[in-house]
């Protein structure tokens, strides 16, 4: 972690944790990011410090790039049941179907990382990018320790490598499909998933880098 951070630093990048979520609500409407996943939608969500946070990189104060995360603890919980109840709320005609291999992979206490939104000036640093992530993916486990750590991601971002260099181990293709797919949700979306085994195996890989 600390390792990635100085990296940041390097290339004049800070980066905060914050569960300071009136501020992060301005900073979404100053960027003009268009739209909030309903994970981690303030305006329809209760979040505390204790299940959620978002990440801040700045430079010279102005922000470059911030993602949120939320945990949920789904033990003895039907994992399908929440998936369809979650996205019946918020799309109309809600879930038809979900992945077998999504459903698996969710079990225990999971963090969904999601609301990536990287400043158009900083879109060409992906190595800056995955070092932010890296630094999000330790504050996750050092902060909650799940099970996994997940997200949806466009099949188109996900051939262009973005799971990968998000930190991500395992990819599920048509992950979902949903009733009525509305932009930018699509039936194509993957699900992306790191779990705490392959997260301890990349730590220790980093290490002998």
């Amino acid at each position: 972690m600390s390792k990635h951070i100085n990296l940041l630093e390097k290339a004049g990048l800070t980066i905060e944790q914050t569960s300071d979520f009136s501020m992060i609500q301005k900073l979404i409407e100053k960027l003009g990011k268009p739209y909030l996943t309903p994970q981690l939608d303030m305006c329809v969500n209760d979040f505390t410090t204790a299940n959620c946070f978002w990440v801040v990189v700045r430079r010279a104060g102005e922000v470059s790039a911030l993602g949120g995360a939320r945990l949920d603890d789904l033990t003895d919980t039907d994992v399908a049941g929440f998936m369809y109840r979650h996205f019946a709320r918020h799309y109309e005609g809600g879930l038809l179907s979900v992945a077998d291999p999504v459903l698996r992979a969710l079990y225990g206490r999971v963090a969904y990382v999601g609301d990536l939104y990287v400043s158009p000036t900083e879109r060409g640093s992906l190595k800056l990018l995955s070092s932010a992530m890296i630094v999000c993916h330790m504050t996750i486990s050092l902060k909650w320790n799940p099970n996994c750590t997940y997200a949806f991601l466009r099949k188109s971002d996900v051939d262009r490598g973005a799971a990968s260099r998000y930190g991500f181990t395992r990819v599920i293709p048509f992950s979902k499909e949903f009733s009525i797919p509305v932009p930018p949700r699509s039936n194509d979306e993957c699900f992306a998933v790191l779990n705490r085994e392959d997260l301890n195996y990349l730590i220790k890989a980093e290490q002998n880098n």
